[in-house]
């Protein structure tokens, strides 16, 4: 069973100044809670191989300071979805704990951590269900940097996106191989299809010669012509676009 923190402080035992030794509390706890998460990042940075020896030798080698910036820049650069999902994780527990130390006394579903994380993780993505509502100044300030994270965390998805999309220059070349390949391949179909058409017609021209056709049978020829004349012009287009791919 849960108290409400405002009757509490309007009681004889409470008043002002258990409501600065709470708010003092949550300071401490959330500085705290801070610290100990910015040097547990900084050791997995400084575990990481671009944080070794022989990354130090190299950065003095071009004059570079090695430093977590750096290593960072280097995680980001090798494992940009890796590094993505671990801030959007850091994000959703830095959010639920500071949710809890703000908003627990005020809802009590907000005691359970795992309430905390959800509405962290809903704040976070932008969507606000609207199941909870920070009562305090602290815990309001801690959804707008939450929320305004969320959108800082949904560009960088697209950054990372669009640059996992881009080709490398070795790509490129190999793109443009199979690009000229189905070129190629489909001019070679496309010729041996007029071949064809070009024999049919040989052969029908020397029929309507040898039975004396009438109209019709010209018209029908005069529009296959004018059909392979088509295909011609269509041959000798791509024949241009794989000559200057």
């Amino acid at each position: 069973m849960y108290f409400d923190l405002k009757d509490y402080l309007n009681t004889p035992t409470g008043g002002p100044d258990i409501e600065k030794k709470i708010l003092i509390n949550h300071v401490i706890l959330c500085f705290s809670f801070l610290v100990k998460l910015f040097f547990f990042t900084k050791a997995l940075v400084m575990i990481s191989i671009f944080y070794t020896p022989q990354s130090q030798r190299l950065c003095n080698l071009f004059n570079i300071n090695l430093d977590t910036i750096f290593a960072t820049k280097c995680i980001s650069k090798h494992y940009p979805m890796v590094l993505l999902g671990y801030l959007f994780f850091l994000c959703v527990v830095i959010g639920g704990f500071l949710i809890r130390i703000y908003e627990r006394l005020f809802w009590g579903e907000l005691n359970n951590v795992y309430n905390c994380f959800y509405y962290s993780f809903i704040t976070l993505t932008t969507v606000g269900y609207g199941d909870y509502m920070a009562a305090t100044i602290g815990g309001r300030i801690v959804v707008i940097i939450v929320a305004v994270t969320g959108l800082l965390v949904a560009a960088l998805l697209c950054v990372i996106m669009t640059d996992s999309f881009t080709f490398t220059i070795g790509e490129l070349k190999s793109f443009n191989i199979l690009k000229q390949t189905e070129t190629y391949e489909s001019i070679k179909l496309m010729t041996r299809d007029l071949i064809h058409k070009c024999s049919n017609l040989i052969l029908f021209t020397k029929r309507a010669a040898k039975d004396n056709s009438d109209i019709r049978e010209v018209e029908k020829m005069d529009k296959k012509i004018k059909s392979l004349r088509f295909e011609i012009d269509l041959i000798k287009m791509q024949i241009e676009n794989f000559k200057q791919a």
